[in-house]
């Protein structure tokens, strides 16, 4: 990993991650995006689900560990390629709306 990414309360955003360690802890939030490229990350996620969204990002490559069941979060317009998912998602929906 290039650098370890220590966050609170921070909006991921505007700019490429490249190669690097992101935590997310219990007592923090955050919002993948909008216009952020993910690529080749680790995205370690222990916050509820209300403190986490996605947002028109991409992630390429990455690892995303849940390390606490979340439901509902919010995947707006985010693409995934390759990516592995750990831990327990319920209720997310990873598709296009119908319109």
């Amino acid at each position: 990993m290039a650098k370890n990414e220590y966050l609170q309360n921070y909006r991921l955003r505007d700019r490429d991650f490249i190669d690097e360690q992101i935590r997310i802890d219990l007592s923090q939030a955050a919002c993948f995006g909008p216009n952020a490229k993910f690529i080749e990350c680790q995205i370690s996620i222990s916050s509820k689900s209300t403190q986490i969204s996605f947002s028109r990002s991409v992630f390429q490559n990455c690892v995303m560990h849940f390390t606490r069941k979340l439901s509902k979060v919010r995947f707006e317009n985010a693409q995934f390629f390759n990516c592995r998912f750990l831990g327990t998602l319920i209720d997310c929906d990873f598709g296009a709306r119908d319109s």
